[in-house]
C-alpha cells in the first residue's frame, strides 16, 4: 500500500520506520507537538513492530532477512535478537507486557503457527495454526488478538490465545467474499469493537468499525483510510 510503518504508545508518542516496503533504515519517533528524531540504532530492513505497553522506549520489531526474526530493542540498553527462535513475524505485546505473540512459519511447513513467548523465559507456546498467512495486528485484552488472514480471501478476525481445545480460536466477523479485501485490523481497548480497512462498497480502501459480534458495522473514513488506531 506504500504506507508508513508506525506504532503508538499510550501517552501519544508515535514511533515509525521511514522509507518504503523493504527499505533499509532506522526507527524514529514524533510526538503530538511535531517534535521527533531518529533513534541511534543499526540500519536494517525493519518491518512491522509494536511498542511495549506504557513504555515508549522499548519495541518488538520484525526484521527481514533470509529468515525473518524479531528484535527486542530498548532505547537505553540496545537489542535482544530472537533469531534463534525461528522464522518469526508480526510481533504484538500483551496488554500487560508479560507476553509477546508472533506468527511463525517453520522451515519446510505450509502451516503458520501463532506462538506466545513469556518475557522472562522466552519459551514459546503454540496457541493456534493457520493454513494461510496471518498477521497479528493488535492485542487489547488477554483473550483478544486481532489478525488479518491472507489467501484467496483476505479476512480479519479475533484470536483467543487462552481458548480450550474444545473451542475454535478464530472469530471472523467479516464476510468471506473474494471480491473484497479486509485487512489491517485494530481492536478497541475493551475489545468490544474491531476496526479495519476494506474496499467493500466503494472499491477504495476505507476504515470501517463493527462490534466483534458483527453488529453496528459502519464506515468511518470518507476520502480513504488504512491502518486504524484506537485512542486509549
Amino acid at each position: 500500500f506504500g504506507n508508513v510503518h508506525a506504532a503508538f504508545a499510550d501517552n501519544g508518542t508515535v514511533a515509525f520506520v521511514s522509507g518504503n516496503d523493504l527499505a533499509i533504515g532506522r526507527l524514529g519517533w514524533v510526538d503530538r507537538q511535531g517534535n521527533g528524531d531518529v533513534f541511534d540504532m543499526q540500519e536494517r530492513t525493519y518491518g512491522v513492530f509494536d511498542v511495549f505497553p506504557n513504555n515508549d522506549q522499548r519495541f518488538a520489531i520484525q526484521v527481514a532477512d533470509v529468515k525473518d526474526y524479531v528484535l527486542i530493542w530498548d532505547v537505553n540498553s540496545g537489542g535482544q535478537d530472537l533469531s534463534e527462535k525461528g522464522n518469526l513475524i508480526y510481533p504484538v505485546w500483551s496488554p500487560d507486557g508479560t507476553q509477546l505473540a508472533t506468527a511463525s512459519r517453520p522451515p519446510g511447513s505450509d502451516k503458520i503457527k501463532v506462538l506466545l513467548y513469556d518475557v522472562d523465559t522466552w519459551m514459546p507456546q503454540e496457541v493456534a495454526q493457520s493454513d494461510s498467512l496471518i498477521s497479528l495486528d493488535s492485542w487489547s485484552k488477554p483473550d483478544s488478538i486481532s489478525f488479518t488472514r491472507a489467501g484467496d480471501v483476505f479476512q480479519v478476525g479475533i484470536l483467543n490465545p487462552t481458548y480450550s481445545t474444545k473451542e475454535s480460536p478464530w472469530l471472523l466477523p467479516t464476510d468471506n467474499n473474494p471480491e473484497f479485501m479486509y485487512a489491517l485490523s485494530a481492536l478497541s481497548p475493551n475489545a468490544d469493537w474491531i476496526a479495519y480497512s476494506t474496499n467493500k462498497g466503494t472499491g477504495q480502501y476505507q476504515v470501517w468499525i463493527q462490534q466483534v459480534n458483527g453488529g453496528g458495522r459502519r464506515q468511518i473514513s470518507r476520502g480513504s483510510g488504512l491502518e486504524p488506531v484506537w485512542c486509549r
